[in-house]
């Protein structure tokens, strides 16, 4: 299987009760698309954790990350077979909810 060129930004936010949202304009292989999904998440005691989400598209994601640089950071990489996606979040303030937002990839 050839990998194809994938780019991705948005934004995720995280309750801190282990449900996540978010949505994000990606571009694979030349083609750009919107995506939102939601999901959720466990963080364990180590800081490292695991998500599930579900997009617009019906597509299932699995990912697995850790938390780093004093919880203002999370490196993150997608476990579903076939694919290579890596990325990194930063904690970002968010005035509206006043929750944890994140942004992916």
């Amino acid at each position: 299987m050839n990998a194809l060129p994938f780019a991705a930004v948005g934004r995720l936010v995280a309750d801190g009760q282990g449900n996540l949202a978010g949505m994000e304009t990606d571009s694979s292989n030349g083609k750009i698309f919107q995506r939102t999904y939601t999901g959720t998440y466990k963080v364990n005691s180590d800081c490292t954790g695991s998500e599930v989400s579900y997009d617009n598209f019906g597509k299932t994601v699995k990912c697995d990350f850790v938390i780093v640089a004093g919880g203002k950071e999370i490196q993150v990489i997608e476990t579903d077979t076939d694919t290579a996606v890596v990325g990194c979040l930063r904690h970002q303030s968010d005035r509206t909810t006043r929750g944890t937002a994140l942004l992916p990839r």
